[in-house]
């Protein structure tokens, strides 16, 4: 029973909570690494941070041929922080989208790591 009054309360709270009263904020994404240059196999850290309307969905395309694709579950604002590793030497260019319902999408400006 107190469960199901707990799930009806958040329930209630995350509507409360919707655009009603509330302009949506500019759309802005951006990206950030805790280091650009490492070797293979070690992992890098990225803190993306974002905001909008009704944010929708978070793209980042590590630029190794692999991307992380996460719901942003109709936020405001959104901050995320990821781990990757890279298998192999190069540069590569790290992009991270976000759309959402009101604004479209925009793109971050993409970070360039050096895998050596």
């Amino acid at each position: 029973m107190k469960l199901r009054a707990l799930i009806l309360m958040f329930t209630l709270t995350g509507l409360a909570c919707g655009t009603y009263g509330s302009e949506p904020l500019p759309l802005t994404i951006t990206v950030n690494a805790d280091k650009l240059e490492t070797v293979p196999g070690d992992s890098v850290s990225f803190q993306i941070v974002a905001q909008g309307g009704r944010l929708d969905m978070l793209r980042i395309d590590w630029g190794d041929g692999s991307s992380l694709d996460e719901s942003a579950l109709s936020a405001r604002t959104l901050s995320r922080r990821v781990k990757h590793a890279y298998e192999s030497t190069g540069t590569f260019e790290v992009k991270a989208t976000i759309s959402d319902s009101f604004a479209g999408q925009k793109a971050a400006t993409p970070l360039s790591l050096l895998i050596r």
